[in-house]
């Protein structure tokens, strides 16, 4: 059962255009919600192809996607010289625990595509 809800939520939201999206950062590394530090958000139609916008996450070990991640668009965990990427989509829900960062950066590819129109 559960790897089929896996598989459906992923598809969900890879056939499903998200536009904005928020992240959370905690200082738990399994994101307790009384060590919530910052938020970052965005959105994939507002944010200029290939601009990257960073937002600094100080002592983060733990990243929680309140909302879905855009296919569309790219995000970064620096701290210091070590970098990590991961590409969109990303499920809301999804977490990355025990992953020290210090910075939250992403860039956005494009516009991500408008739902097709229906014709009766």
């Amino acid at each position: 059962m559960r790897p089929t809800l896996i598989l459906a939520a992923t598809a969900f939201a890879i056939l499903s255009p998200v536009r904005s999206w928020e992240v959370s950062f905690y200082s738990d590394a399994h994101c307790a919600a009384n060590a919530e530090i910052g938020v970052a958000s965005g959105d994939a139609t507002a944010t200029p192809q290939g601009v990257v916008r960073i937002t600094r996450a100080p002592n983060s070990r733990c990243l929680h996607f309140d909302t879905a991640f855009p296919a569309n668009c790219r995000f970064q965990l620096t701290r210091g010289n070590i970098r990590q990427s991961w590409s969109g989509p990303v499920v809301s829900g999804h977490r990355i625990e025990n992953h020290p960062f210090d910075t939250f950066s992403y860039s956005c590819q494009g516009v991500a595509p408008a739902p097709a129109a229906v014709n009766p």
